[in-house]
């Protein structure tokens, strides 16, 4: 089925109300803020920070790092090379002694917008929506070389894609049906970072056939049996399609009502303990929290009290990093020094899984 491509990018317009320009919160995933207990996450007061200041609490905070750096550094030297480091740094971390919300730089300033409190403690760092920025220089190279090798041509070449169950096809390395979605949340962001319209034409066909095709109780991907589904495989394909609805506003409508859709499923699974068994969604709950907060940010719809019990039922049902990221726990010796080696049976494989720890960097 081949589509005419959609145009992409925003307006000016757009941009603004999307915070490409003018005032925006500036967030990084903060989910866990509490490392050190079961900490509900929602605050009562969020204070916003316009785009305009964030290069200046960047810096401060950069240079927050260093000057922690160099202080560790001096103390070493006093204790023979042998400080307690990850002691130091984890109690940092619990007691944010690097990252206060009410830093002075902040309270300091003076801002005429005025923002609604958010019930979710604010991101550090907020991606700029897709479409906002175009890659120059070597990064533009380097995107080019992967639209056209591999991960350009995987749609028509690669069975694990274009023989996906997810289109109709029988390919698939995994009863998780993990392989589609992981190739849609990369393109997404290649084909309208490079605005390829051959890509984007790839990524507009796998979208509109996904969506087609979701089930009448709105379960997104193959799975007909419901004994059958696990929500992990869905986590990558709602990143991308949380980044496709930023990228092109003309498909934004049916995206976000399809997700809705998946939600409110995946909420009433939750509820009767269905659909959460696989450690891969368990350990990766925050890419889910990472959908969830920007549905609730920027397309409510009405639906903000269920999206906040979805988030709080896959925080509780989900693994604990803040837990693993403990003193006594957190595994800090060359893992092929263990004996015997840690297997996929070990408690803490999940976050030693290399793909797994890079991820739970979401969620703390």
């Amino acid at each position: 089925m081949a589509l005419k491509p959609l145009e992409g990018g925003l307006s000016a317009s757009e941009k603004i109300s999307a915070g490409c320009v003018g005032p925006e919160t500036v967030r990084l995933p903060q989910m866990l803020k509490d490392r050190t207990s079961n900490h509900d996450y929602r605050q009562t007061d969020a204070p916003q920070e316009p785009i305009c200041r964030a290069h200046g609490h960047l810096f401060s905070r950069f240079a927050r790092y260093i000057l922690l750096a160099l202080l560790l550094g001096l103390i070493s030297q006093f204790w023979n090379g042998h400080f307690p480091w990850f002691s130091t740094l984890n109690f940092a971390l619990k007691t944010d002694l690097l990252f206060k919300p009410g830093r002075p730089d902040v309270e300091s300033s003076t801002s005429t917008v005025s923002q609604p409190a958010s019930p979710l403690v604010p991101f550090t760092f907020r991606p700029l929506p897709l479409g906002c920025i175009k890659p120059l220089g070597w990064l533009q190279d380097q995107m080019g070389l992967m639209a056209n090798g591999l991960a350009g041509h995987q749609y028509e070449s690669y069975p694990i894609v274009g023989d996906s169950p997810w289109l109709g096809g029988s390919s698939e390395y995994s009863g998780l049906n993990e392989g589609l979605p992981y190739w849609f949340n990369g393109l997404v962001p290649l084909a309208y970072g490079l605005d390829d319209d051959r890509l984007k034409m790839q990524v507009h066909e796998v979208m509109e056939y996904v969506l087609h095709n979701q089930q009448a109780d709105g379960w997104l991907g193959p799975e007909v049996d419901r004994g059958h589904r696990d929500i992990w495989g869905r986590f990558p394909l709602l990143l991308g399609l949380c980044q496709l609805a930023d990228a092109n506003s003309k498909l934004s409508p049916k995206i976000i009502q399809s997700v809705y859709r998946f939600i409110n499923l995946m909420h009433e699974m939750l509820s009767n303990g269905e659909g959460f068994n696989e450690i891969w969604g368990r350990v990766r709950y925050p890419d889910m929290l990472i959908c969830l907060q920007w549905l609730y940010e920027h397309h409510p719809r009405g639906d903000k009290d269920n999206t906040l019990s979805t988030m709080h039922k896959l925080k509780h049902l989900g693994l604990s990093w803040a837990d693993y990221y403990s003193e006594g726990r957190y595994i800090a010796v060359d893992l092929d020094t263990i004996n015997p080696p840690i297997t996929a049976q070990h408690k803490d494989f999940p976050f030693v899984h290399g793909v797994n720890a890079g991820q739970g960097s979401c969620s703390v």
